[in-house]
């Protein structure tokens, strides 16, 4: 069964890692990417392939990545089934803490419970972040 809503191919900044599952952020250029790694942080979408290290370094790669709709992403926590999930510094989700008076970026609402190095779907919020009162 297909989730797929919007996948948009973007150029990857050499030196970047691109891994299915994981969090994509802009660089300074508009149409090229790299893994995101500032925990919190805004994202972009979710990387929908691995692209080898090799083919990164040409400067020439381009990746899929999924800006709405559900993805597949790797969790780095225990994660709660309808949960918010934010990025961490790996790129990959944990749940969002939901602190009073805490603002967070937010990747999705998790649509699966998982334990950690789970893969699970994610439905995509991009540009989110929510406010705990």
């Amino acid at each position: 069964m297909a989730n797929e809503i919007l996948d948009k191919s973007f150029a990857v900044a050499t030196g970047s890692a691109v891994t299915r599952g994981t969090c994509a952020v802009f660089v300074t250029n508009d149409q090229t990417v790299t893994l995101a790694t500032t925990a919190g942080g805004p994202v972009l979408g979710v990387y929908q392939e691995t692209i080898d290290a090799a083919k990164i370094a040409t400067g020439k790669a381009v990746a899929a990545v999924r800006v709405i709709g559900i993805a597949r992403v790797k969790a780095t926590g225990v994660i709660a089934r309808g949960s918010r999930v934010k990025v961490t510094a790996t790129g990959t989700v944990i749940q969002t803490a939901e602190t009073t008076g805490l603002k967070e970026n937010v990747v999705g609402v998790a649509l699966q419970t998982a334990a950690v190095n789970d893969e699970i779907d994610v439905l995509l919020t991009p540009g989110v972040a929510v406010y705990t009162p």
